[in-house]
């Protein structure tokens, strides 16, 4: 298939530069041949536009264009830019019967591939599909879908181009074309910066050292159990003002606990999660967009397609280890909007200790990872709560049996897991004094620590221990998803001064823990 011309939109939606630029980058890679491109850019810079103006040029062309999404919410973002630009569309939904006149359609997943077995209109016809939330294209619902289009070319749109455990997306897509960056993006005031507080250090009491270095069993059950640090309404009160803020809960309970909190502090809030009504969660959303709700307080609701410019308040008390949930959820609040001039960011989780802000996902890969060591072992990191596929939408979700797309109940259910909520402080993080490392080279490190590990007989669990040492979070990458590499000078020096200096350690302990002994048997 020829490429989309390169012609002016319509007045309804001038592109910016960066957005120009991407799709002539796009433009450029489908011209030399390429199937299947993955386009990111950070959340709040305009991915929906990248949609719209994609579909209308192949269009124009006389092609016929598909966009895919999980969210109904989505599914209604990209109706309307395509009304903006005068594109004629059909909703493939429920209840919509779309005619065979138009040449975009917007849709679901498995709306599609009802359509389709309902022969309403002819997959060879489509020339281009856009997949937005590109990330869950890895489902074997969307591959489904997508091989029922044999004469169609892929671009897909995510600002998280990655897997849960951190691997790349090069499996699906061919080539990657990163429109912009966080930098750019803040240097621009196309997004406003995030200011985080979180929790000053994990608590390690009771963990025990063994040879010289903390005990990996110790560690692993204390870096990991789900802990909440600091009381969540308090702080909102002390630190957000008046400004309007979202709030990440683990489990439904949890949620509507922290809305009732609220309440009773003064703070009008309301709550939503995947068994709230479609009706009554737009009225809600509605309200909250109009200002007559200061708090949102939600579960696995709005982590993708919630564009309101006004939150200027991100709280996580939901605990991860996944990148693409933490970067969702910041995303919700960095759009500008008047009078913010940045986004203040509540971890109660530690969430950005572990993952590190979003300013350090400057680079990504299509590097999937494989492989990799598969060796039968325990493993050495804990899982988050299993991801799950809708089966009656295609919408992913997180540890619960209610889609929080379309409210479907799932018949098995991983149970909830409480939160311990500890008490502490937030102090805030500041990411100037961190070091400017970038996400590449930061695998590149952790490859070599892995490839340490196994020449110097350790487990992989030493190597994510010592990532954190060096860049103060936790390596957003599984062991057992990546390849270890043979370590260069410099990481091999770090290395040997890091376990040299973790004896140390261990012995000043042993002979302070001797010398306790002593006194207290004298």
């Amino acid at each position: 298939m020829n490429a989309p011309l390169l012609t002016v939109p319509p007045v309804g939606i001038k592109l910016r530069d960066y957005q120009a630029n991407g799709i002539q980058r796009v433009r450029a890679l489908l011209a030399q041949g390429k199937r299947r491109v993955l386009l990111t850019a950070p959340t709040g810079t305009g991915k929906m536009v990248f949609a719209a103006e994609i579909i209308r040029r192949a269009v124009e062309r006389g092609g016929t264009a598909l966009f895919v999404a999980h969210r109904r919410e989505l599914i209604q973002q990209c109706s309307d830019k395509l009304t903006l630009l005068g594109v004629r569309h059909g909703l493939i939904l429920p209840g919509h019967k779309p005619s065979n006149l138009e040449q975009a359609f917007v849709g679901t997943v498995p709306s599609y591939r009802a359509r389709l077995k309902a022969g309403s209109f002819d997959p060879l016809n489509v020339t281009v599909i856009v997949t937005d939330e590109c990330h869950h294209a890895t489902a074997a619902t969307y591959r489904d879908l997508y091989d029922r289009f044999p004469n169609a070319v892929h671009v897909g749109l995510t600002a998280t181009p990655t897997r849960t455990d951190g691997a790349g997306l090069g499996d699906v897509y061919e080539e990657l074309v990163q429109a912009i960056t966080y930098a750019q993006a803040f240097e621009a005031n196309y997004l406003v910066r995030p200011r985080y507080y979180a929790p000053s250090n994990p608590d390690l009491e009771g963990v025990r050292t063994v040879g010289g270095d903390y005990s990996d069993d110790d560690l692993e059950a204390v870096m990991n159990r789900p802990q909440i640090v600091g009381d969540i309404v308090t702080h909102f009160a002390r630190l957000a003002g008046d400004r309007q803020g979202i709030v990440f809960a683990t489990t439904v309970r949890h949620s509507i606990a922290l809305r009732d909190a609220f309440v009773r502090a003064g703070i009008n809030a309301m709550h939503i999660d995947g068994t709230t009504p479609t009706d009554v969660r737009d009225e809600l959303m509605a309200a909250f967009r109009a200002g007559e709700y200061q708090v949102t307080t939600n579960v696995a609701v709005a982590t993708e397609g919630l564009d309101v410019p006004n939150i200027g308040v991100v709280v996580m008390a939901r605990p991860t280890k996944s990148p693409i949930l933490h970067l969702q959820c910041l995303g919700r609040g960095l759009r500008p909007s008047e009078g913010k001039d940045h986004c203040l960011v509540l971890d109660h989780a530690g969430n950005t200790l572990r993952l590190g802000p979003v300013e350090e996902y400057e680079t990504w890969t299509l590097e999937t990872g494989k492989g990799a060591n598969t060796k039968k072992r325990k493993p050495a990191e804990p899982r988050d709560p299993k991801e799950v596929t809708c089966e009656a939408c295609c919408a992913i979700f997180f540890g619960s049996k209610v889609c929080p797309a379309c409210g479907h109940v799932h018949a098995r259910e991983r149970a909830p897991q409480d939160v311990d909520v500890l008490d502490g402080e937030l102090t805030e993080f500041r990411t100037g004094r961190r070091e400017k490392v970038s996400l590449e080279e930061k695998r590149t490190w952790y490859r070599m620590l892995l490839g340490l590990a196994a020449a110097w007989d350790k487990k992989p669990g030493w190597a994510y221990y010592a990532y954190r040492a060096r860049f103060g979070v936790s390596p957003i990458w599984g062991s057992g998803t990546t390849q270890p590499m043979p370590a260069s000078p410099e990481v091999i020096a770090w290395a040997t001064k890091y376990r040299r200096e973790a004896r140390r350690a261990w012995k000043a302990q042993q002979d302070a823990q001797a010398s306790q002994s002593a006194g207290r048997a004298w």
